[in-house]
């Protein structure tokens, strides 16, 4: 016995790993990363934060600097990573932490990664991204312009680029740098720079991820805001997060404006015939009494918005453009007397939108404003500053999309959206008071505007371009241009437009947006709905699949209801259902959704081998609402086998069969693919040898189980020694360790998970 007294045998079975149970809460909001210690960590803030609160995305900010932990992933519904260079020392993201990322998306978790500094030289610099997309790197690149390929079969749009056109093509002010990688063939590039891979695309497990290879191009200098990209951000968060996913995002408001108006208006009756209902700034010093007549028709039949514009095209009302100054106080005052008897006087109400001639106005005109009750200044430069003349303004600096560029001149030919309360230089009391909220959509004309004419074609096209842009990028649309484009104005102009090729341009673009279910709004009321997304913001949301019901929670105030859709589905099959929050004073949590959905397996139970003896569990991983899950056996309904997971103890050979579960709710059913339970010998110990101070240990195995030999010198003892750890390659397995100097042992063997 080399020593060895007596050896007594034991054997020891485990359970299999369980599978995630169904109708947890989850979070249906995202979770982005960043590094507060990291030299690009303020591009969160200027360039990824301001869309994310544009689309009104629900997330929390953790900062790996001072809360590194990744544990809690599962909870979200996706993960933003929110800047290059997040960790490229990996101080703060270590091996287990990039573990979790992986494990949580290929669970299911989204992941939308926008650090594109992804490795040194080929060398890469994250696990998780190689667990997830296995890219190979090479140098960055220079990339010139964006192109949309046809990616999905029979030449479709993926999801992300699907309000494109197959190959449109967007080039770029400057060239901007792009990660230099290559997709492996599991991977899809969705959009190209240059050539290269832009916008990465990839199912890993059952989530869904995405890699921008650059964000170089939000600033407006490279392309910017408002130039075609906007809604691939958006619907890039969209796939990838696990559903139901909730984002405010906007209605599909349509809103129109003509400024210098003073009539006649036939062609505004008629916008109104086709569904607009337009903003007409009018000059007050031009307008006639018939016109004035059909003015008050339109406004005080609900079709119609108005208010003072300015005197003329030439004497401004609310600030006085010869001196470039502001009216004196007493000038202002009376400015404001004439315009208040003039809506008197005529029984027309004023909008809460005043639209200022050249976007230009004195601080001291707010007061007035206020007294009229208007609460909507569209201005892109400061109040007391110039747009037109010989030293033009800068533009304003406001969110969402201007607080951190350099200022460029405010008559420019770039798009622009304003949506942020007013500052009024030297007046405190005002700050706060009016919201600017202001598109203009610029690049579709060289007159910077949507300006109509008889080319019917053109024009259509044009305005079709600038509500659809605006829709695609989830800001308020407006279709803009001056009346003396429409017909000669004492201003202005020098052709009208035919009465039926007017009627035929505002239908036509009313046909080619009728996919996007257009719901036309006076400005007053656009204006006004924007506002309350800014006064409130979703901070999270949670899903409940056992009920269906989706829940957001939300900080500040709305004076109006709001919507807020959850996003369902997947890939081309992605919709949404919209609900409605009241009107709110205090941080509310309402339930606006409850999702119905069918249930889907997300992980099918899998086959296995089992000794006798030995518990066996199946398992099975699915989404849905309110799911019934029964267990059949050969097709054949086992009793009460009603839970997500199986659980057959002590099994024997006749339990050895095909199983599958079937799963349904008032949605819809589905069973899944079959899992074999191979029922093995019992787990023994054959034999237990001992020669020259060696003991050899020979058990029962199952060919591909980890089995773990542990020893001990007395029964009583609780506390076993780890041994051998060995895979099994056959039916049976033998381990073997010293017993010099033991004068006893016993053995028992751990099947590991």
């Amino acid at each position: 016995m080399g020593g060895c007294r007596l050896i007594m045998l034991a054997l020891v079975g485990c359970l299999a790993g369980v599978i995630p149970a169904s109708g947890a809460t989850t979070g249906a909001d995202a979770l982005v990363l960043v590094n507060s210690t990291s030299a690009k960590y303020l591009d969160f803030q200027h360039q990824i934060q301001p869309y994310l609160d544009n689309f009104g995305v629900p997330y929390t900010v953790q900062d790996i600097a001072t809360n590194a932990s990744t544990t809690n992933l599962p909870n979200c519904a996706l993960l933003i990573i929110g800047h290059k260079q997040l960790d490229t020392n990996h101080i703060y993201l270590d091996a287990n932490a990039q573990a979790n990322i992986s494990r949580a998306v290929s669970t299911g978790v989204g992941l939308v990664n926008f650090d594109n500094d992804l490795s040194i030289g080929a060398v890469p610099r994250y696990q998780f991204v190689q667990d997830i997309f296995g890219f190979s790197y090479g140098t960055a690149v220079t990339g010139a312009n964006v192109v949309f390929p046809a990616t999905e079969p029979s030449s479709q749009m993926h999801y992300i680029t699907a309000l494109h056109q197959a190959n449109q093509t967007i080039s770029l002010r400057v060239s901007m740098s792009v990660a230099g990688i290559t997709i492996p063939t599991n991977a899809t590039a969705v959009l190209l720079s240059s050539g290269r891979p832009l916008l990465v695309v990839r199912k890993y497990g059952v989530g869904r991820a995405v890699q921008w290879a650059s964000y170089d191009w939000i600033p407006t200098d490279v392309l910017g805001p408002l130039e075609g990209l906007d809604d691939t951000l958006w619907r890039s968060l969209v796939w990838a997060a696990r559903k139901p996913f909730v984002m405010r995002g906007l209605p599909n408001f349509i809103t129109f404006r003509i400024d210098d108006c003073e009539g006649p208006f036939w062609w505004a009756q008629m916008a109104i015939d086709a569904g607009f209902r337009p903003h007409l700034p009018v000059f007050l010093g031009n307008i006639n009494q018939a016109s004035t007549a059909d003015l008050r028709r339109m406004v005080t039949n609900g079709n119609a918005t108005t208010s003072i514009h300015s005197f003329t095209s030439s004497t401004m009302f609310y600030f006085n453009h010869q001196t470039e100054t502001s009216y004196s106080d007493s000038v202002i005052s009376n400015n404001f007397y004439i315009g208040t008897q003039w809506h008197l006087t005529n029984g027309i109400p004023i909008s809460k939108v005043v639209q200022t001639h050249y976007s230009e106005i004195g601080p001291n005109a707010f007061a007035g404003l206020l007294q009229w009750g208007v609460e909507f200044i569209p201005i892109e430069v400061v109040p007391g500053t110039i747009e037109y003349g010989a030293n033009p303004a800068p533009w304003l600096i406001a969110g969402p999309y201007r607080y951190y560029e350099t200022p460029g001149q405010g008559q420019s030919t770039l798009p622009l959206y304003y949506a942020d309360f007013l500052t009024v230089p030297g007046h405190p009391e005002m700050n706060g008071k009016f919201f600017n909220c202001y598109t203009e959509i610029r690049d579709v004309a060289a007159c910077a505007e949507w300006c109509p004419d008889n080319n019917v074609a053109s024009t259509i096209a044009r305005g079709t371009d600038m509500l659809k842009r605006s829709l695609d990028s989830l800001v308020l649309p407006h279709l803009f241009t001056h009346e003396w484009y429409i017909h000669p104005t004492s201003c202005c102009g020098a052709t009208t437009i035919l009465s039926n090729n007017w009627r035929t341009i505002l239908s036509g673009i009313t046909n080619n947006l009728a996919p996007y279910k257009p719901i036309f709004v006076t400005l007053d009321f656009g204006d006004q709905y924007v506002r309350a997304t800014r006064t409130s913001r979703i901070t999270s949301s949670q899903f409940d699949a056992s009920s269906g019901e989706v829940t957001v929670s939300l900080s500040g105030y709305a004076d109006m209801d709001t919507s807020v859709k959850g996003f369902v589905g997947a890939d081309s099959s992605i919709s949404n259902y919209v609900g409605t929050v009241l009107a709110f004073t205090n941080p509310v949590t309402v339930t606006p959704v409850t999702v119905s959905m069918p249930p889907a397996i997300l992980f099918q139970p899998t086959s296995r081998t089992n000794h006798a003896e030995t518990t066996a569990e199946f398992g099975v991983y699915a989404s849905g609402t309110s799911l019934s899950f029964g267990w059949l056996k050969n097709s054949a309904a086992i009793n009460q086998a009603t839970n997500p997971t199986l659980i057959l103890p002590a099994v024997t050979p006749s339990d050895a069969a095909s199983y599958t579960v079937a799963i349904s709710n008032s949605f819809g059913a589905v069973t899944s693919s079959p899992a074999t339970l191979t029922v093995a010998a019992p787990l023994v110990i054959n034999s237990v040898r001992v020669s020259n101070g060696v003991a050899s240990v020979n058990w029962n195995a199952i060919p591909g189980n980890n089995y773990s030999l542990q020893n001990n010198g007395a029964l009583a003892q609780t506390n076993w020694n780890p041994g051998s750890i060995l895979q099994a390659t056959g039916n049976t397995a033998t381990a073997s360790e010293s017993v010099i100097g033991s004068t006893q042992r016993f053995y028992r063997v751990f099947l590991l998970p």
